[in-house]
């Protein structure tokens, strides 16, 4: 495992809660994106009418955390990141919200690749935008693996990932208007679909696969950059455009960002009632 870009990566991120803090565009600064994957993390919250323990790993300032909390009150949440500055952030962030929230809360200093030291288990684990910031496809198999290891059987985990179809796809539609391709960025490896669902199924049975960033990405990476480049200007997040696109289902296979919601498989019965 590549332990110097994993502390490269770190300090990245370090950095970014320095420079950014309690804002909600520290950890992205396309904010409305983010919209996208709270709606979804909710609409799937909502479906229980029991209380929940909740571990969001790779919490960041704690921004979605919070806003999960603020609509969901009745659950215990638990935000975690290995950034002792973004933790900082979400600390602040929290403390400003109800009091009678506060209680439901807490924020610590997790990594995704050493969660089975963790004595608490979970009903639902979220990874939104987590694991692609490790270096390589084996350190993020194994995350997965010790996310499996701190779930209650039958417990869910929904993974918020970048994956390559996705991205591909939105680059073709770039290139067939004239604009370039958008690189993955240096800390970043993103997945690639086959190979997660493949590793994943052996561990959890997938209830959902959705490309919820298909059209956002389609109209704001593509039509509006077009727009942007015809205008000889650079694109800007604060743009209507970015607010509008949240409001359109997914279309299509135009964005990186997919959901993956899955079951735990705890036993041998479960796991035959899934190949049935």
């Amino acid at each position: 495992m590549n332990e110097s870009k994993i502390e490269q990566i770190k300090q990245y991120w370090e950095d970014k809660a320095l420079e950014l803090g309690q804002d909600r565009r520290a950890t992205t600064p396309d904010y409305w994106l983010r919209e996208i994957e709270i709606s979804h993390l909710s609409r799937i919250i909502g479906e229980y009418d029991r209380d929940l323990h909740i571990l969001d790993i790779g919490c960041g300032n704690g921004y979605s955390t919070l806003q999960l909390l603020k609509q969901h009150p009745r659950h215990r949440y638990c935000g975690g990141d290995y950034s002792e500055s973004m933790l900082l952030a979400a600390k602040k962030n929290a403390q400003e919200i109800d009091s009678s929230l506060q209680e439901h809360i807490q924020f610590k200093q997790l990594d995704v690749l050493q969660l089975s030291s963790q004595s608490s288990l979970f009903d639902i684990i979220i990874s939104d935008r987590c694991l692609i910031n490790l270096p390589e496809s084996n350190a993020q198999w194994k995350a997965i693996d010790q996310i499996y290891r701190l779930l209650k059987p039958g417990g869910e985990y929904i993974a918020i990932e970048n994956f390559m179809g996705g991205q591909n796809g939105m680059n073709t539609q770039r290139e067939n208007i004239g604009l370039p391709p958008i690189p993955v960025r240096w800390h970043n490896c993103y997945f690639v679909e086959d190979e997660f669902i493949q590793y994943c199924s052996r561990d959890f049975k997938i209830l959902e696969f959705l490309p919820i960033s298909s059209t956002y990405y389609l109209l704001t990476r593509v039509v509006y950059s077009k727009q942007c480049q015809n205008d000889n200007r650079e694109p800007d997040y604060d743009n209507d455009i970015y607010q509008i696109a949240t409001q359109l289902p997914e279309l299509g296979d135009f964005g990186p960002i997919k959901l993956a919601r899955m079951k735990k498989i705890s036993s041998i019965d479960e796991m035959e009632q899934t190949d049935e």
